[in-house]
């Protein structure tokens, strides 16, 4: 609701928080039909507000927060941490490295996650997790969650139970369960869910699922793929 943006945008500037700026800011940028000069100058004064106050407006998950000069001395990562992609002041989509429970908390008490539409889940390779899935705890602190990602080695037929059993399928658009081992079993327990109907995409990539699980999912009237999304899905166009 652009509206509802701007008006909180309006909101909190006159209650002198910065977080105002940076909105009405980012809510500005989305109209790239202007002078290139006014574009540049928005951008900037946005760079300049975000690299100020983010550690301020994520509170203890700016921890977690993946940075250049955090890892200077380290050639992988070797902790949970993140990349985040901020939308009209929120964070839209973060993409993570195995992160476990502590993570997914700190990340819940940030008032910054309720409209996150983008979650990206994948693998370090120093990292094995143990809670794969621990998210799923605090499901109800991203309410506006669309497009999922898991991208591991261990996200397994097993995990697809846990997944389905969490109903977090409900609210998604886009499943992309590419470069799992999933077998036929973990496709046909896709196909057996009625929240899986509802998908726009269902992306299998890198799988082990022979084409009777395949036909299995096709039929259920998803669309199901087998290749990279690329721009077939702009993650933008979400609206919250």
């Amino acid at each position: 609701d652009l509206a509802a943006h701007s008006a909180y945008a309006d909101w909190l500037t006159e209650n002198n928080d910065p977080r105002g700026e940076y909105i009405r800011l980012q809510l500005a940028l989305e109209d790239r039909n202007q002078p290139a000069d006014r574009l540049r100058a928005m951008e900037q004064a946005a760079f300049t507000l975000h690299q100020r106050y983010e550690q301020e407006w994520l509170g203890p998950f700016y921890q977690y927060i993946y940075s250049l000069e955090k890892r200077k001395y380290q050639a992988e990562p070797v902790e949970p941490e993140a990349d985040l992609r901020y939308r009209r002041g929120w964070i839209h989509e973060i993409e993570t490295w195995t992160p476990l429970d502590e993570f997914w908390a700190a990340l819940a008490a940030t008032n910054l996650s309720r409209l996150i539409c983008v979650l990206n889940v994948l693998t370090a390779p120093t990292l094995r997790t143990v809670q794969l899935l621990g998210w799923l705890k605090f499901k109800a602190d991203f309410p506006n969650l669309q497009h999922l990602r898991i991208n591991t080695d261990f996200f397994n037929d097993e995990h697809i139970d846990q997944l389905l059993e969490s109903r977090v399928l409900d609210q998604l658009r886009v499943l992309d369960l590419s470069g799992c081992p999933i077998t036929d079993d973990g496709a046909l327990a896709l196909a057996r869910d009625p929240a899986v109907r509802k998908l726009k995409f269902l992306n299998l990539q890198g799988n082990l699922i022979s084409p009777i699980g395949m036909e299995a999912l096709a039929a259920i009237g998803v669309i199901v793929g087998q290749q990279d999304l690329g721009n077939q899905f702009d993650d933008s166009s979400y609206e919250v």
